[in-house]
């Protein structure tokens, strides 16, 4: 990221306080790469959040990682328990 352009959109908080947004660095979205490569989900809770073009971007991006079996999303976890089911593989519930 050194020498590059980073740009961090957003416009609203979840719940807990943390910033829902994207990081953008020369002109690419790192979060969709993210859920591209199986190392983030498309977190449908606050999809509502999101403009239309990117709320498709991230849907199709996940289901085409999910397809691919790429990172996580090479694990046999439901949708409802993957994320607890994560946090405690890494110890964190």
């Amino acid at each position: 990221m050194f020498g590059q352009q980073v740009i961090f959109q957003y416009d609203n908080l979840d719940y807990y306080g943390c910033i829902l947004g994207k990081v953008v660095i020369n002109g690419q979205d790192v979060n969709l790469r993210r859920v591209h490569d199986g190392l983030a989900w498309h977190y449908k809770y606050y999809q509502s959040d999101q403009s239309p073009a990117d709320r498709e971007a991230y849907s199709e991006t996940e289901i085409g990682a999910t397809r691919a079996r790429a990172g996580l999303m090479g694990r046999r976890i439901s949708n409802t328990a993957r994320g607890l089911a994560q946090r405690r593989t890494i110890g964190h519930g």
